[in-house]
């Protein structure tokens, strides 16, 4: 093996999506400019783009390893919410437990509907991270196209899991308009609570980002097509994606906190509660499983966040 071949396995090269967030992390943890003090302050990912950025394997591997197990977990607690909203829903104190089209189990849907849109916001985050590429889409950078064609198929299902987003999201809205203005069982007023506050607005922001990306981003009509204005494009797209999945976030946790005041998570003691462990099964069966919700949305909404960066 020659010196060249030595230094290629010793130092990988990152493609340009990564070159930038790496250097950076990269400083921080090594506490150091680069192994020769010059190699990596001069570089600028922003300037530079195509020239190579060489990183020590040891860090490749770490932060591999970070993403992947990030990446597993946002998809586990995803899939296990999901699994507990339908739960809940079923139990006798939610509208009677189970869902339909006429109130009050039409209300049921706005929270499956949500917990459901969260869990494809998440997989749409992630869905260009290299690892994501790798082994979940089956893109090969080592063969000729392969890394293009992997992007492809990411830009793919990124849209397709905002677009499917958009779709629940207005299904979720018109349930809980729907159970509100029923003459059967009594008007509910609407957008009353924070949770329909934060709601509204969270929902306005992911409009506009979603149109936003449509026009600006995509294929059918590329306001920036490259060049710097769309590197910054880019970048705020990312940032505001994220930004609104986490207020996302914790709107459906105002929500869950909001249901479960209507339901009466409290229980009744005859002194001074100094031990609530014992007390746990005196919790609604409901809101154990409300609470249960919460922590796993929370969760997920941290190891996708860990897998974003």
């Amino acid at each position: 093996m020659n010196r060249n071949d030595e230094e290629a396995d010793q130092f990988p090269v990152l493609n340009d999506d990564d070159k930038e967030e790496t250097l950076t992390e990269y400083k921080y943890l090594t506490n150091k400019s680069s192994p020769d003090n010059n190699e990596y302050d001069s570089f600028d990912a922003s300037s530079e783009r195509g020239s190579e950025l060489r990183i020590p394997r040891f860090y490749i591997t770490w932060m591999q390893l970070k993403q992947n197990i990030s990446i597993s977990c946002s998809h586990f607690f995803a899939f296990l919410s999901v699994i507990f909203v339908s739960i809940w829903t079923q139990d006798e104190d939610m509208s009677g437990g189970g869902v339909g089209w006429n109130a009050p189990k039409v209300f049921n849907w706005h929270p499956i509907l949500m917990v459901t849109s969260f869990a494809l916001m998440t997989v749409a985050i992630v869905a260009y991270k290299q690892a994501y590429q790798d082994y979940l889409l089956g893109s090969d950078a080592h063969i000729p196209g392969g890394a293009v064609f992997g992007m492809s198929k990411a830009k793919l299902l990124h849209a397709s899991m905002w677009t499917f987003v958009v779709g629940l999201g207005c299904l979720a809205l018109r349930a809980v308009w729907r159970s509100h203005d029923n003459r059967d069982y009594g008007f509910i007023a609407n957008l009353y609570s924070l949770h329909s506050w934060c709601g509204i607005g969270v929902v306005s922001l992911f409009l506009g980002q979603f149109v936003a990306a449509f026009v600006g981003l995509s294929g059918f009509w590329q306001i920036f097509p490259a060049g710097e204005y769309r590197i910054l494009a880019v970048k705020t797209h990312r940032y505001f994606g994220l930004m609104i999945f986490n207020l996302f976030a914790v709107t459906m946790l105002l929500g869950i906190q909001e249901k479960e005041g209507f339901i009466d998570c409290s229980y009744q003691v005859t002194s001074t509660d100094t031990n609530p462990a014992t007390h746990y099964s005196d919790i609604p069966y409901s809101c154990r499983i409300s609470h249960g919700l919460g922590i796993i949305i929370i969760a997920q909404a941290i190891s996708t966040n860990i897998a974003f960066f």
